[in-house]
């Protein structure tokens, strides 16, 4: 529920792009009114009376009865370039002129209520006799106060708590890699030292041994035959 301003719209695109989106009834017959007040020839193009009974059938009726109307009285003011620019400014809102189906639907058309917040749920926790606010700390304040009045609390503060837990450990990674980066330019790293290859060392047999040992003796044909009839 807002009003026609441009930047509205570009505000509802980025936050909730599927919102069904209503023009304020009361700027809606600001622009019939504009239309209708307008001097003619012989006087305003509508009389009072006519201008409430357009404003009705928007209402109950919907752009498809009024826009045609509208459409008729610009023509006959083809120089007026304000009058075809208020036609314009409806034209291209038709779809948000759907009154009828909006209050089938359950929806308000007038946006009262979301205005009237702004003295309500704002001003009436910012405003307060001695208050100041730091910049900073207005916007996360009013998203705290319009989950108090919205009977939310409970839900918007676990994401709160979460996106906080988060934001700590994201603080706390990036102490550990700045001071891991810092010690690491402090400290640059020392080559380690070469590792000797291993050695084996075999001690030699004495002379004396070296000759006794059966591996050091010749293996003939005659000493096999005296062990094997020894055997």
């Amino acid at each position: 529920m807002v009003d026609g301003a441009v930047w509205c719209q570009s505000f509802v695109d980025l936050h909730y792009p599927e919102a069904v989106r209503i023009l304020d009834f009361a700027h809606a017959a600001e622009y019939l009114t504009a239309i209708a007040q307008t001097m003619g020839a012989t006087g305003p193009l509508l009389s009072p009376a006519q201008l409430v009974e357009l404003r009705h059938a928007l209402k109950h009726d919907g752009p498809a009865v009024v826009v045609p109307q509208l459409r008729t009285l610009v023509a006959t003011q083809p120089t007026n370039t304000e009058l075809a620019s208020c036609l314009a400014y409806l034209e291209t809102r038709e779809a948000q002129l759907q009154y009828p189906q909006f209050i089938a639907d359950g929806w308000p058309i007038g946006s009262g209520m979301v205005e009237s917040a702004n003295k309500l749920v704002v001003e009436d926790r910012l405003k307060g006799a001695g208050m100041h606010w730091a910049e900073a700390n207005v916007n996360p304040l009013l998203a705290l106060r319009n989950a108090v009045c919205n009977d939310r609390w409970d839900e918007s503060w676990t994401v709160i708590e979460r996106e906080q837990r988060g934001q700590v450990i994201a603080r706390r990674q990036a102490r550990c890699r700045t001071r891991a980066a810092a010690q690491a330019v402090a400290a640059p790293a020392v080559p380690a030292a070469p590792i000797a290859p291993v050695r084996r060392f075999v001690r030699p047999l004495e002379p004396e041994v070296r000759s006794a040992h059966p591996w050091t003796r010749a293996w003939s044909i005659r000493r096999q035959r005296e062990l094997a009839g020894q055997v």
